[in-house]
């Protein structure tokens, strides 16, 4: 849990307020009511100094690596430093951009939360997050989804299925819908990564979009892909994922 003065910081800093959103907004998708409020690609972001599983990092806009967990979140490009496992290269950029991950060598079953900025959604409806992941490697950890409502000081967690295991060597699409959280002043979602019980466990975010107002669901898997996972747990939102190796933002 982060403490009181860091949760303040992260407050003042960070939040998103309704009124103040036309200065935000990012895009429009064509066609469609839903409006992106955040979106993170990581490229506005330095690599990490260090690649090992104890360096620390201090993320920009607005992300926060939780204190109280087990490390960091690192910022890399060009393919982590073991073979067998983490991504070659980003998704947002076609595999030449940035991407979050968190280095698995040395540090075994370790967790380490990615925390979004505070996010004021007070009159607003239909939120969803959706974002890019990449799992690859034969001792996979997990990678969770968790969800505050009083601006990181708790979480709900595992409002969606988490994805556990070996993903292959691609980056997929997942979608959360929080439904259950629209209208709240003090939304924090987060990323909760588990490391398996090996080196070859890291596992990378790209691509992270936070949309309100009928956001429109991801597109039908293409023939032959199976969907990754299912629905929420406690009716809470769902999260849908399919295959999708370097596939363009829309």
């Amino acid at each position: 849990m982060r403490s009181l003065a860091q949760r303040a910081l992260h407050r003042c800093r960070l939040r998103v307020a309704g009124p103040a959103l036309a200065g935000a907004l990012l895009a429009f998708a064509p066609g469609a009511s839903a409006v992106s409020i955040l979106s993170e690609d990581f490229e506005g972001m330095a690599t990490s100094l260090g690649t090992s599983c104890f360096s620390a990092y201090t993320m920009a806009n607005g992300w926060l690596n939780e204190t109280g967990d087990d490390g960091d979140w690192l910022v890399d490009a060009n393919g982590t430093g073991s073979l067998g496992t983490g991504p070659s290269g980003d998704h947002s950029h076609g595999g030449s951009g940035h991407y979050a991950y968190v280095e698995a060598s040395g540090c075994a079953s370790d967790v380490k939360n990615l925390a979004s900025p505070v996010l004021d959604l007070t009159g607003l409806a239909g939120v969803a997050v959706s974002f890019a992941y990449h799992m690859f490697g034969p001792a996979m950890g997990e990678l969770h989804f968790d969800v505050s409502s009083d601006g990181g000081a708790s979480f709900v967690e595992d409002v969606a299925a988490p994805i556990v295991g070996d993903q292959g060597d691609a980056w997929h699409l997942g979608e959360v819908h929080l439904g259950a959280f629209d209208g709240e002043s003090d939304l924090v979602f987060r990323f909760r990564a588990v490391i398996g019980p090996s080196f070859a466990s890291d596992i990378a975010l790209d691509s992270i979009e936070f949309s309100t107002g009928n956001a429109p669901p991801l597109p039908v898997p293409e023939p032959g892909t199976a969907s990754l996972l299912g629905l929420a747990l406690g009716g809470l939102g769902a999260l849908r994922s399919r295959r999708a190796a370097h596939a363009p933002r829309i």
